[in-house]
């Protein structure tokens, strides 16, 4: 059993608290450890961090600093056998509120070390920065089990491009929308992608992939490009010289479905006016 270390009012009478077996055996029956680098009681001499460590890795280290040593050297160990391929689960005290996070879903990203502004000054704090981690909730939506249809709300700077009736609408649109910010080759792409949606829109909708957030409705739309990418080598190998493929165009929608599925119109519109004008910005430095 690895030792979890003690807390300070406590550690007169016994300095270490072990592993309780049943969250031990838990986890074992998962990940199947083959070493232990915190081993109690610690041989003589012994230090988990100069050794090799095993296939599979159960660490419960020191949760406090001792001879100059604590969590953050095991932390980094782990990090570095885990790049020699190796399993790693480590176990490391955290706020409740951090679980309370973790256990409702939240997306964990690191922030760096952060330099908080004063209120007043807008100077930097002084000292050290904080390191700081963000804990994402994505928004999510109802899923789509029954078919849905969605009238698509497009911003005005947008309308035309989507006004695609005819042929000659089209072009006005690339001339005047797009065709100077997409390469001729995206727009096509794009519009035969597009083209390839509509043929099944009575079946689930103008937007129904829209709410495909849980992991099964995500493995599902993951499963479905992976179909696609095979049938794609399979009308590659069967017409090699061909100067079409369009099961390539199922292949580049279902990956936007898994992209684009957490958005809804109210929140991707504002990111597409963005992309906008980045991409005009760019043109524009670029001369």
């Amino acid at each position: 059993m690895t030792p979890a270390r003690q807390p300070q009012y406590e550690r007169d009478w016994e300095p270490y608290w072990l592993t309780p077996p049943d969250v031990y055996q838990k986890l074992n029956a998962e990940f199947h450890f083959d070493f232990d680098p915190c081993p109690f009681p610690k041989p003589e001499g012994y230090n988990g961090l100069n050794v090799e460590w095993g296939n599979s890795n159960y660490v419960n280290p020191p949760f406090h600093r001792e001879n100059g040593i604590g969590p953050t050297a095991f932390v980094r160990k782990a990090i570095e056998e885990n790049k020699k391929g190796k399993t790693v689960v480590l176990t490391i005290p955290t706020q409740s509120y951090v679980n309370l996070l973790l256990e409702a879903g939240a997306e964990v990203r690191s922030l760096g070390r952060v330099r908080w502004l004063h209120t007043v000054t807008r100077e930097p704090m002084k000292g050290g920065p904080s390191p700081i981690t963000a804990f994402i909730l994505r928004a999510t939506h109802t899923s789509p089990r029954a078919p849905v249809s969605i009238k698509m709300r497009m911003p005005p700077d947008l309308e035309e491009f989507w006004l695609r009736e005819h042929d000659a609408q089209v072009a006005k649109a690339a001339r005047e929308q797009v065709l100077g910010i997409m390469r001729p080759h995206v727009l096509y792409f794009a519009l035969c992608m597009e083209e390839k949606l509509r043929k099944h829109d009575q079946d689930r909708g103008e937007r129904g992939w829209v709410g495909y957030v849980s992991e099964e409705e995500v493995e599902y739309l993951f499963n479905r490009l992976k179909n696609e990418v095979e049938e794609l080598l399979k009308e590659i190998k069967k017409n090699p010289l061909s100067k079409q493929f369009p099961e390539s165009r199922d292949v580049g929608n279902f990956a936007m479905m898994i992209d684009t599925a957490h958005f809804s119109d109210a929140e991707i519109n504002p990111m597409i006016r963005e992309l906008m004008r980045s991409l005009r910005g760019a043109q524009e430095e670029q001369g």
